[in-house]
């Protein structure tokens, strides 16, 4: 009898030390709580890390877009600024020399002395010159569109073929300018006898 109870007494033992080991094994369930506060923080997380990079895709997109824009500034702001510049400069310089002839004037009236009519009138020298000028501008920017025009031509690009239209179309503008300045310049000089073939 003695050991049967010693046999159940180690059974019961066994089985309470096993039953204990197995509880150790089975995962305890966690408080609802508990759990909703690990979703939370997680679901946090994605979010924040979600943001930061639609801010990082945000400013690299700010970038790519910044680039277009600064270049086109660049392209046609900085020679439009330099074009105004210029035609700033030189209006401001034709007009201090008005002002001076101007000053001229009064001085002369208030000193009662008379002008010579060369003084009014535009200097002859200054005429053939710059219808030359003219016609070397003409030239160039007939050359200069042909230039263009070939370019364009190797480049198979039909849109530079365009282009090359403008400074040609100037050119010739600036050649039937000339040619109608000269043929008035010829008729004036014949009507004053002084027509020199040069």
């Amino acid at each position: 009898m003695k050991k049967i109870i010693l046999i159940f007494i180690v059974a019961f033992v066994s089985a309470l030390t096993g039953v204990t080991c197995a509880a150790e094994n089975i995962p305890v369930m966690p408080d609802s709580s508990v759990v909703q506060e690990k979703a939370d923080l997680t679901l946090l997380q994605m979010k924040q890390k979600h943001e930061l990079e639609l801010e990082n895709l945000n400013s690299k997109k700010m970038q790519t877009a910044l680039i277009p824009v600064v270049a086109i500034v660049f392209v046609f702001g900085v020679p439009a600024i330099v074009l105004l510049l210029i035609v700033l400069l030189t209006l401001r310089y034709r007009l201090k020399i008005q002002k001076d002839r101007c000053s001229v004037i009064e001085k002369a009236i208030e000193s009662g002395r008379e002008l010579p009519d060369s003084f009014f009138e535009e200097p002859s020298s200054k005429k053939p010159l710059y219808i030359k000028k003219r016609l070397s501008t003409a030239f160039t920017l007939i050359a200069l569109g042909v230039g263009i025009l070939f370019f364009g031509l190797i480049a198979e690009n039909k849109y530079i073929w365009a282009f090359s239209a403008i400074p040609i179309l100037i050119g010739l503008g600036q050649l039937f300018v000339y040619k109608i300045e000269e043929k008035s310049r010829i008729e004036e000089q014949f009507s004053k006898g002084q027509y020199i073939d040069e």
